[in-house]
């Protein structure tokens, strides 16, 4: 391999500068993993390797002809160095591809005669290997990322911060309704739903500038540092209870707010920290699927093509019913499988003739009929939902007639 292609960073090869020659490289990739392990009673029970932060090093050879062109050419190769910021990198020994990485330290030149060796150790912004000709990753994601957007922000790209999660409740707590019967041990467990409590996720946010700007890694002033204060207040505080979705989970949203203080820092982080704590409520939602169905009632619908992932907790149904018949159904009834609730509409003058629609809203606990308010029609049971792993609902009418079904629902999740 020739000496101009050992090494490429920031689209600039180092013999491009002067008499400057890669004496050689060490790219530490698939050589440094941290291995984390769970053990018992002298036993390795699991293990898993996660890999350390990525480094390159290198050699250079400057030369000149004159002490005093040394020094110019070294300064030269400094500017390069350090001026590019996070750039391409490319080796020898992986053609075709690069990493994006920063010079990070450049050690004091070695000299011997009008020559001058120095080391440099360029940090990648993560492990992977990147396609020169799409600048795609050659495996895995994005980098692992603890970002969100609230109140329809996002907290790096809109908000110029990173955020560091520190914990975050996985489980809600519950608490279930029981009661206690003098001289007799334990307690009854009433089946009713149990009560969740608020969830919380706590971490730090991170003040920052956007890596592209032109002075990405310079901190921030302290006068930008309050400005940006400033917002994210007005941002967290003023958003009140707004929806929450986590970039590794896109497709739940969590009802979520800040009620807490925040004390700015600047120990360890020049630009300024604030330790950030969301109360969450217990039960997330999935993004909205629906799906049609035609039956004759009586006939149950299977959902599993609707929620191929099932639902984690009661998940309302919205159900639009029309009559295909020429007989009009003067009850109708639904039941949710496995929790033995029906609503039935029958009674006070109920009749949804052919081609009429019925509108159920479980959430909002509204019926229409043919866009006029039906709750005067329920005479017993109570809105449908299904349960976690239920995927099925029942359906009659009086008489018999062939329904269309349109079912609509946001899965819940805890």
């Amino acid at each position: 391999m020739k000496e101009t292609e050992m090494l490429v960073f920031g689209n600039v090869r180092p013999e491009q500068l002067g008499p400057v020659r890669v004496l050689r490289t060490y790219d530490m990739t698939g050589e440094e993993w941290d291995w984390q392990t769970l053990e018992s009673a002298g036993h390795v029970l699991a293990m898993q390797a996660v890999p350390k932060v990525r480094r390159v090093t290198a050699d250079l050879l400057v030369r000149a002809r004159s002490r005093g062109e040394l020094v110019l050419n070294l300064a030269r190769v400094r500017r390069w160095l350090l001026g590019s910021g996070t750039a391409p990198l490319s080796l020898w020994d992986s053609p075709g591809d690069f990493c994006l990485a920063r010079c990070t330290d450049i050690s004091k030149p070695e000299y011997r005669g009008l020559s001058a060796k120095i080391s440099v150790t360029f940090v990648c912004q993560d492990w992977r290997h990147y396609q020169t000709g799409s600048g795609r990753a050659n495996e895995g994601f994005a980098p692992e990322s603890d970002g969100f957007t609230f109140a329809g922000q996002h907290v790096f790209r809109d908000m110029g911060c990173l955020f560091i999660l520190e914990r975050r409740t996985a489980v809600p707590v519950c608490r279930p309704y029981k009661l206690s019967i003098p001289g007799l041990p334990g307690t009854i467990r009433y089946e009713e739903v149990p009560e969740l409590e608020e969830r919380t996720a706590a971490g730090t946010l991170y003040l920052m500038r956007h890596p592209d700007e032109a002075n990405g890694e310079v901190p921030l002033t302290y006068e930008e540092t309050e400005a940006r204060i400033r917002r994210l207040s007005r941002w967290l505080m003023g958003s009140g209870r707004a929806d929450l979705v986590w970039d590794a989970d896109q497709d739940t949203v969590w009802q979520a707010e800040v009620t807490a203080g925040a004390d700015l820092e600047r120990g360890g982080w020049q630009s300024g920290r604030m330790r950030l704590t969301f109360q969450i409520q217990p039960v997330g939602k999935g993004r909205t699927v629906s799906g049609s169905f035609t039956m004759n009632a009586p006939g149950t619908l299977n959902l599993g093509q609707l929620f191929p992932d099932g639902t984690g907790y009661l998940t309302p149904l919205n159900l639009t019913i029309r009559n295909m018949g020429t007989k009009a159904v003067t009850s109708l009834e639904i039941l949710s499988p496995g929790t033995d609730q029906t609503l039935r509409f029958a009674g006070s003058g109920f009749s949804l003739g052919g081609g009429q629609t019925l509108r159920i809203l479980s959430e909002e606990r509204w019926a229409e009929l043919n866009g006029q308010v039906a709750n005067r029609f329920i005479a017993a049971g109570d809105f449908p939902f299904l349960p976690p792993g239920g995927m099925e609902i029942a359906i009659t009418s009086v008489p018999t007639v062939p329904l269309s079904v349109t079912v609509e629902a946001e899965p819940a999740w805890i």
